[in-house]
């Protein structure tokens, strides 16, 4: 049996008038099961259940379009303050593998959870989450309440390193085509399930460890399927200096000479394209590549802002035409946190501080991602968009005064103002709490889980350091 509910008296909601949000002062909206039927000044329909949003600001989820969350949780307090030097100072190469020990199903359960919990508390209700999920893995997204596309990733080769300033791949490509079909066999068993909460997608994993042939495939597939397609592109100097020694061309370039760009395309980072400064290749437009295929960018910014660099620059992006959305990647797996760093990061890229605005980040964190994954019933509070909603709490420090809802939660507010997270009609975070999970519970099991990690560092590290010589704590240990 259907039920109705209206969220009423919210000091500010953040409402779709059909073409872009506005600012609606005491709004309501009302939802019927998982979809809104209502937005407007008031209501006077019957409904089953009232809620006052007085002293709060009403506005659409936020949407991850980039995470690994079975991966980067446990890297907190290892990868921060250091870099491969001599591998443009990414951690990709060098550090990442040495933080590789093996985990059973029932620890990488926990890490999940954790993340989850994370993004949920920060307003997130999609993300696109590519790791390697299990079957099992997949009840977890359920149970949370939170919408999820799920890939496995594939690909054909695999990066090391043997003396930490040499790039060498491995490659594999009967591996890429194992590991492909397995990405589109779990697509297929998974896509739909929890009241269509879960999706897929495919995730090709890098521009520099894919084949032509395994490229092509995965887009024979992505038409016949109608799923999105993300993959990693131009993410470090390393990368872009491997494709300009083989194609001979950026690394944007040689996908779109591989037909790979479109509008169901998701370039995960972005960040060092041909006007980059530290790439400075003037002999190509790959911003222009992008905007004319309508591919979508999916920016990181603080993975890469804790490492010196930055994209250059947001604003530049959108007013070219670009769709961007925002992602998270690495921890925090904070949206509200991701979307300040995008918002500063791009002002100092441009020194201008109206590039890009509060509204333009806001718009990439909702908008931008719904066009990205082809949802033009989410991120946004409109009738009939799915009754996705975060309610955040005005009444905080961090949201007075307020003026401006928008400026408040972009440039004051963090994820300790949610107070509220629905997803599909159904009420996941109360209080600021995820009612599916026991936070203590949680955070005792990946600290252990950690811990054993951060022991068997030694044993994947190509030098054979522990992870005090590869990561020193930020001050001697009292002797």
């Amino acid at each position: 049996m259907s039920r109705r509910t209206a969220i009423t008296d919210a000091d500010y909601v953040i409402a779709f008038d059909g073409t872009e949000h506005r600012i609606l002062p005491g709004g309501t909206v009302v939802y019927e099961d998982d979809t809104i039927v209502y937005v407007g000044p008031q209501y006077d329909g019957p409904v089953d259940e009232t809620v006052c949003a007085r002293g709060h600001v009403l506005i659409p989820g936020f949407i991850d379009v980039h995470s690994h969350l079975l991966t980067e949780s446990l890297n907190k307090g290892y990868l921060e303050d250091v870099g491969s030097r001599k591998l443009g100072m990414s951690g990709l190469f060098e550090y990442f593998p040495a933080a590789g020990a093996p985990r059973t199903e029932e620890e990488s359960s926990w890490v999940l959870r954790y993340a989850l919990t994370q993004l949920l508390k920060s307003g997130c209700t999609t993300v696109l989450e590519i790791g390697g999920d299990t079957d099992n893995m997949i009840d977890i997204y359920g149970d949370m309440g939170i919408r999820a596309y799920v890939a496995r990733p594939y690909r054909d080769a695999h990066w090391y390193t043997t003396n930490g300033h040499e790039l060498l791949y491995e490659w594999d490509t009967e591996s890429g085509k194992k590991s492909f079909r397995e990405a589109i066999d779990f697509l297929e068993r998974h896509s739909g399930r929890y009241n269509d909460r879960i999706r897929s997608f495919l995730a090709p994993g890098q521009v520099d460890t894919c084949t032509p042939d395994l490229l092509k495939e995965t887009m024979a597939v992505r038409k016949d399927l109608g799923v999105p397609v993300q993959i990693h592109v131009s993410q470090s100097t390393p990368e872009w200096n491997e494709m300009m020694r083989r194609p001979g061309m950026t690394p944007v370039e040689w996908l779109g000479r591989q037909d790979f760009l479109g509008p169901d395309t998701i370039l995960a980072h972005c960040v060092f394209l041909n006007h980059h400064s530290l790439v400075q290749y003037r002999d190509h437009d790959d911003l222009a590549l992008i905007e004319s295929t309508g591919s979508t960018v999916a920016h990181c910014p603080w993975v890469f802002a804790r490492r010196g660099f930055q994209m250059e620059s947001l604003g530049r992006y959108l007013r070219r035409g670009i769709n961007v959305g925002i992602g998270t990647d690495t921890v925090p797996q904070d949206l509200m946190h991701e979307m300040r760093w995008a918002a500063v990061m791009g002002k100092n890229a441009e020194t201008d501080t109206g590039c890009p605005t509060a509204a333009e980040v806001f718009d990439a964190a909702t908008l931008g991602g719904a066009r990205a994954i082809g949802r033009d019933d989410l991120g946004r509070i409109a009738e009939g968009a799915r009754a996705d909603l975060v309610l955040i709490d005005a009444d905080t420090m961090d949201m007075r005064p307020l003026r401006d809802p928008v400026k408040n939660i972009i440039y004051s507010a963090s994820s300790r103002a949610v107070s509220k997270v629905i997803v599909g009609g159904r009420v996941v975070v109360e209080g600021g709490r995820v009612k599916a999970v026991s936070e203590s519970e949680i955070i005792t099991r990946v600290q252990a889980l950690a811990e054993r990690v951060w022991s068997k560092v030694k044993d994947h590290d190509h030098a054979g350091r522990t992870i005090e010589e590869m990561s020193p704590m930020s001050y001697r240990m009292w002797q």
